[in-house]
């Protein structure tokens, strides 16, 4: 059996200082550690729902996790300007609390 060790998301520095060499003295099953942080596993979420044909099952849990990220401040979407147009689509902009604004 071979032993892998994946941890996601602000991990920071916590990998640099993790020693593989003690646990696979210990553990000759442990063969692998990595991290990855949460922006690169959003971004391709992201690009799995909108270039592969999910079925509604798997596109319903691909757009929950998408979701569960965001309440994080995890965005699924790099925001540049040509996009802006697909978000406004999503969320409309609007300036009406100017109006509510004391002058």
């Amino acid at each position: 059996m071979v032993v892998e060790f994946l941890a996601i998301g602000r991990v920071g520095k916590i990998l640099a200082e993790f020693d593989t060499d003690a646990i696979r003295d210990k553990h000759d099953q442990f063969q692998l550690a990595n991290a990855r942080e949460w922006q690169p596993i959003a971004y391709e979420l992201r690009k799995l729902l909108l270039s592969h044909d999910l079925d509604a099952q798997d596109k319903r849990i691909v757009e929950d996790m998408l979701e569960s990220l965001e309440l994080y401040g995890i965005r699924s979407q790099e925001l540049r300007w040509d996009v802006l147009p697909k978000l406004y689509a999503k969320q409309p902009l609007s300036l009406s609390v100017m109006d509510a604004w004391p002058s």
